[in-house]
């Protein structure tokens, strides 16, 4: 068996020529790889890339120059559909095992559930079971996942721009299960937390501010606490001491008299 990561574009022909014991391949990639030349044309286009040994005749290039066509020594191949001499859609080589439309032993494939381009024709000539696996991240996943990846590992405050990018590219994803593939989103939450505290502003002055005036209020408040609690003294003690002052006098005066 053999795991593909979401990484593998295309596999080259003759990649795993040979591999005889290889029965199952599970791919992890949204899209599947390419195989062979069914998707990019330019590969036979350019006649370069002829599986077989020695010269396969002439060409004449955009320039007008006569040029040889050599194979490239993959020997032997079987080109299926290859008719009159005309190399058009022409698939050539193998990417497992045998060669394309002489494949003696198909094997199984372990494609993501929401897997594209998995149902192809190239696709049939190598797996004759097709078995459904984990999602695979799309390409706006794959974007949010690599926009986290590049956020420094020692974030500053200079660093915000490449928070804000990962921020919004998670932002695009659509579905939860795409969201779920994001391994790393606890990194861009801690960037994120991090930003927030380092962040200079009018918070901390406010915040000072606020404990200030919080402080004058409380002053204030006591303050005027006192002065009503030294108000109530005065408002009880005086008449208690007018009377105290009242009769010492009335006895001194009596005491005078005598």
């Amino acid at each position: 068996m053999v795991y593909l990561p979401y990484t593998v574009r295309a596999i080259g022909h003759k990649a795993f020529f040979g591999c005889d014991k290889l029965d199952t391949v599970v791919f992890a990639s949204y899209t599947s790889p390419i195989l062979e030349e069914e998707f990019d044309p330019t590969y036979y286009e350019c006649f370069e890339n002829f599986p077989a040994t020695g010269e396969l005749g002439t060409y004449k290039d955009y320039h007008g120059n006569e040029v040889t066509i050599e194979g490239i020594g993959l020997v032997p191949y079987y080109m299926w559909n290859v008719t009159d001499g005309l190399y058009f859609t022409v698939y050539y080589g193998a990417s497992f095992i045998d060669y394309v439309g002489y494949v003696e032993d198909k094997i199984t494939m372990v494609k993501p559930i929401n897997g594209e381009g998995y149902d192809s024709f190239v696709m049939s000539q190598y797996f004759d079971l097709s078995i459904e696996g984990a999602a695979a991240a799309d390409d706006v996943t794959l974007e949010a996942i690599e926009a986290i990846k590049a956020i420094p590992k020692q974030v500053t405050y200079d660093d915000r721009a490449y928070v804000e990018a990962a921020r919004a590219a998670y932002n695009k994803i659509a579905t939860t299960v795409q969201q779920s593939l994001v391994t790393n989103y606890p990194d861009l939450i801690a960037a994120e937390q991090r930003i927030t505290a380092l962040t200079p502003g009018d918070e901390s002055t406010d915040t000072e501010s606020g404990d200030n005036a919080e402080n004058n209020e409380g002053k204030k408040n006591s303050e005027n606490w006192i002065g009503i609690v030294l108000f109530g003294l005065v408002t009880v003690v005086a008449p208690i001491a007018a009377v105290i002052i009242s009769t010492v006098k009335k006895k001194k005066q009596k005491k005078d008299v005598e």
